[in-house]
C-alpha cells in the first residue's frame, strides 16, 4: 500500500522533472491614426483586426522565419498575436524553449508590423514595449503539477485502503451469543 503511494508520487515527481522549461516573451504594438479628422475609432478596431490577421498570416511567419534563419513551422507554432480588449494594442507573444530565440522572435514580428504601418494610409503602428529576454521560465507551473500529484496519489492511496478493508473476510455470526 504504502509502496503504491510512493511509487505513484515518485512517478509524479519525475514527470514534473522531465517537463522542459518554456519561456514567454512579448511585444506590444499601438495602432494610432495618421489623420484623426478622417480616422475614427471604429476604423482604428478595423485596422487593429487588419494587423493581427497580417501578423498571424503563414506568409508573415514564414518569412520573419527565414530573416532570422529558423524553420517556418517553428515560428508559426510558438507565436500568437492577439488585440488587447477593449484598445487597438496588439500583443505579440511567443513561447517556446529559448529565451532568447523568443525576444528575437517577437521583436522581428513587431518590427514587420511597424514596416506594415508605412504604406498603410490610415494608422501608424508603434512597437510601445518591445520584447525582452525572460530571466525565468514562465511555465510549466511545476509547484501545481506536484501539488496535484501529491494529492493523487494520496487518493489514490486512500481508495486502496477503502478497497482492501472492504476486500478483507469477515467473520460472520449467527444467533446470540452464547453466555460464557
Amino acid at each position: 500500500m504504502v509502496a503504491l503511494v510512493l511509487c505513484l508520487a515518485a512517478t509524479s515527481i519525475g514527470y514534473v522533472h522531465a517537463q522542459p522549461d518554456t519561456y514567454t516573451s512579448t511585444a506590444v504594438l499601438s495602432l494610432s491614426p495618421r489623420d484623426t479628422a478622417e480616422v475614427g475609432s471604429d476604423d482604428l478596431t478595423l485596422a487593429a483586426s487588419r494587423y493581427v490577421a497580417y501578423l498571424s498570416a503563414p506568409a508573415t511567419l514564414d518569412t520573419v522565419a527565414a530573416t532570422l534563419g529558423l524553420r517556418p513551422g517553428a515560428v508559426a507554432k510558438s507565436a500568437r498575436v492577439v488585440q488587447q480588449p477593449a484598445t487597438v494594442s496588439l500583443r505579440i507573444s511567443v513561447i517556446g524553449p529559448d529565451a532568447d530565440g523568443g525576444a528575437e522572435v517577437a521583436n522581428a514580428l513587431a518590427r514587420a508590423g511597424v514596416r506594415q504601418s508605412v504604406d498603410d494610409p490610415q494608422v501608424i503602428a508603434d512597437l510601445i514595449v518591445p520584447a525582452v529576454v525572460p530571466v525565468a521560465p514562465s511555465g510549466p507551473p511545476r509547484r501545481l503539477l506536484y501539488l496535484v500529484g501529491g494529492a493523487g496519489a494520496l487518493c489514490l492511496g486512500v481508495l486502496a485502503v477503502l478497497a482492501l478493508g472492504y476486500l478483507r473476510p469477515r467473520p460472520r455470526t449467527t444467533g446470540a451469543y452464547a453466555p460464557a
